[in-house]
């Protein structure tokens, strides 16, 4: 159970894990729900503190060219 409870917490995937220990997806799940590692810290429903640092957008590069969707031409034989 000990294992795991940390390879999931080190990112392995639920489906990975029962595939690796021979189980059902839905052991895996209980045996990590049993130990609390699929639990959501209570926190969840409080806007961070520091909403500028959390959201970072990247700078914008100067000198990319902008796509726009309606730019692409299609050939006449599509038409028809």
């Amino acid at each position: 159970m000990a294992t795991v409870v940390e390879e999931y917490r080190q990112g392995a995937a639920v489906e990975a894990l029962a595939q690796r220990h021979q189980v059902a997806p839905k052991t895996i799940r209980r045996v990590l729900d049993a130990a609390g590692a699929r639990s959501l810290p209570d926190e969840l429903d409080v806007p961070p503190t520091d909403i500028g640092e959390q959201h970072r957008v990247p700078a914008s590069d100067p000198d990319a060219t902008p796509r726009s969707a309606g730019t692409a031409r299609r050939s006449p034989a599509c038409y028809w």
